[in-house]
């Protein structure tokens, strides 16, 4: 069992966002709230798309705080209306709530570990034991950094942002993820450094993201995941999602 972020509460209220959009324009706008937690809140019907990473401010009544672009997907739309999105940002405080009503507290959720994720999806290794007493054999960094997924099978990538990574896979934030065995295709965006991988869905936090456990490194992209990793400072992402 591992620590995971609290549950995000199902509300819808009307927040303000101000900032600078994915072209650099400047831009304010209200839009309504899906759900919101401490550590962040996911919004929808905002009319201009956003850079991964980028800092907004949101303003609720007389209340605001700093949060981080973590994702963004188109939203649905009817034919001939311009185009929304559905924004995930994170809350760099989560010790400040600027909303005037609870939040969920933190919750321990149990972590399906990979040898039960390959013994349900047929991938190799179902038989190999894992042991109990550590969640991962390679501890994952956090890390600011963007990700493009190829699912198999699906024409149009996904973009994201991931929390924390290492060696052996990653945490991406995104609100809807893929289905736990969904192997895809992954590129990672490390500063200036793009790193590809191949990879499996390992675990999923409905509301928050999903495991990626890398299938497949080629020597030339490890090397690269690894100068990443020896640039960045050297503590593991001690809340696992």
């Amino acid at each position: 069992m591992g620590k995971r972020r609290e549950p995000r509460k199902p509300v819808q209220v009307t927040v303000r966002i101000l900032g600078t959009d994915a072209a650099g324009r400047p831009f304010a706008e209200k839009v309504e709230t899906m759900d919101v937690s401490r550590s962040g809140l996911h919004v929808r019907g905002l009319s201009v798309a956003l850079k991964l990473e980028d800092t907004v401010s949101v303003s609720y009544q007389d209340q605001k705080a700093r949060y981080r672009v973590k994702w963004l997907v188109p939203g649905a739309t009817v034919p001939g209306k311009p185009a929304r999105w559905d924004v995930g940002l994170e809350n760099p405080s989560p010790e400040r709530n600027i909303f005037d009503f609870p939040l969920p507290t933190p919750i321990l959720d149990n972590y399906a570990g990979l040898a039960s994720i390959r013994s349900r999806s047929g991938l190799p290794g179902a038989a190999t034991p894992v042991a109990t007493g550590e969640r991962r054999l390679l501890p994952r960094m956090r890390c600011v950094a963007s990700a493009e997924l190829h699912p198999d099978g699906q024409a149009a990538p996904i973009m994201a942002g991931i929390a924390d990574v290492s060696l052996g896979g990653c945490f991406v934030d995104m609100p809807m993820p893929l289905r736990v065995g969904t192997q895809l295709k992954v590129v990672l965006w490390l500063d200036a450094v793009k790193v590809q991988a191949s990879a499996v869905v390992t675990n999923v936090r409905p509301g928050f993201g999903m495991g990626l456990h890398f299938l497949a490194l080629p020597a030339k992209e490890e090397s690269k995941l690894e100068a990443y990793l020896a640039r960045i400072p050297r503590y593991p992402f001690q809340n696992p999602r």
